[in-house]
């Protein structure tokens, strides 16, 4: 398979023919130059300061020691900002806190000198064609495939290249474009790649859907070509463009839509079953999905029958629960793994922001919300000893709670 760079993909035009409103009718979408149309919230942030970029790294890493601690690989990557990759088609975020926040997030990420993370800004800033589609969110084929090509040279080393693409005629309406309810459809070839012989069996699980998108699966049992055993592709939004274009790369391949939601307790056998966890976010959601959510103590929960469990006491006042902790050497990784009966939660529970990312250092990155389809939590302990207190709705039970280390 030919590199990115040498590939020539012959994309419609993303210009439409009726011109766009001198204003946007939504406050979800900004309206650029050229046609161009922008997530609002990916040019109006507040102004962080770098240390919350230093604790979303000592999230990461957080999250590859929880993963390497039970012999898995890891991989993850941080898809650009639309914005960031064409800012000149975007007045007023050069030296915005948007331009700012982008520019410490790459200062950080690009300083941890990490051997699991997938650098895309550097690639994806030389490219010479567009990688986004004007009236998406998203990133195009060009895009995706880039991204693709990208992660698989760090979860699946050596087999892009053996593959060929296929192109099949798609269309799509873009999320942004709909949104301010206007008619703006792109036609293009979607591209697929494929190892002569092989047919991967596709299986849509609509029955573990998380946010209404369901997981994915791709088996292609055999080939000595594909990287093999199981992996675990957790993914946002972009993910969605990508299934496609990695799935065929894997003997196993199992896609996780969390959209910073907790993976389903009928999902933890897939996740469990892999022998490699790869995690794609887009720029905008990464101190959301690693520090507002807890990313780590969310895998923390759903790898914890794989640690030495140690269980803990607990006693229920109104909405808040105390844990008495174990003692611990300070400095020590720990989770309090918390399961709960949730069949009377008819709707998800919010226990937390997902919005509020400066989280100190003294606090720990806490799951926010709790779903009908998931009864195991994992929250960091910040204490050697003592009461850990959870604020937990009086309409959900606590049925077991211990604590994991994680060396």
């Amino acid at each position: 398979m030919a590199t990115f760079l040498a590939r020539a993909l012959d994309l419609a035009t993303t210009t439409p023919l009726p011109p766009l409103p001198d204003q946007s009718p939504s406050a979800l979408v900004t309206i650029g130059t050229d046609n161009w149309l922008y997530l609002t919230e990916t040019l109006d942030q507040q102004c962080y300061d770098t240390g919350v970029y230093d604790r979303l790294i000592e999230e990461i890493l957080k999250t590859e020691a929880v993963v390497g601690a039970t012999g898995r690989d890891f991989v993850y990557s941080v898809a650009p900002n639309k914005v960031v990759i064409n800012p000149d088609t975007s007045p007023g975020y050069a030296g915005s806190c948007a331009d700012q926040n982008s520019i410490m997030l790459r200062e950080a990420v690009g300083a941890a000198a990490d051997p699991y993370r997938v650098d895309m800004w550097a690639p994806f800033a030389a490219a010479t064609s567009d990688l986004y589609w004007k009236h998406d969110t998203h990133w195009n084929v060009d895009g995706a495939l880039l991204g693709s090509e990208l992660i698989a040279g760090a979860a699946a080393p050596g087999v892009w290249e053996q593959l060929d693409l296929v192109a099949t005629p798609a269309a799509r309406q873009g999320d942004l474009a709909a949104l301010i309810n206007y008619d703006w459809e792109i036609e293009y070839d979607e591209q697929t790649p494929t190892l002569p012989g092989v047919d991967p069996e596709i299986e849509v699980l609509t029955s573990i859907a998380i946010a209404n998108r369901p997981l994915v699966t791709y088996s292609s049992p055999g080939p000595a070509e594909l990287k093999e055993g199981g992996t675990t592709i957790i993914h946002d939004s972009f993910g969605m463009f990508f299934r496609n274009k990695l799935g065929p790369l894997f003997e196993q391949a199992t896609f996780v839509p969390t959209f910073s939601h907790p993976i389903p307790d009928a999902a933890r056998t897939y996740v469990t079953g892999s022998d490699q966890i790869v995690i794609e976010v887009v720029e905008r959601n990464v101190l959301r999905d690693f520090v507002g959510t807890g990313t780590a103590g969310m895998l923390a929960s759903v790898l914890a029958d794989e640690f030495a469990q140690t269980a803990v006491s607990h006693t229920r006042s109104g909405e808040a629960v105390d844990f008495t902790i174990p003692s611990s050497p300070a400095g020590d990784l720990r989770y309090l793994i918390v399961e709960l009966d949730t069949s009377g939660v008819t709707a998800p529970l919010f226990i937390g922001d997902p919005s509020q990312v400066d989280i100190g250092t003294g606090d720990g990155a806490w799951p926010d919300e709790i779903t009908s389809d998931t009864t195991r939590y994992g929250f960091e302990i910040m204490v050697t000893s003592g009461t850990m207190q959870l604020p937990l709705p009086s309409s959900v039970d606590v049925t077991a709670a211990y604590v994991i280390v994680v060396e």
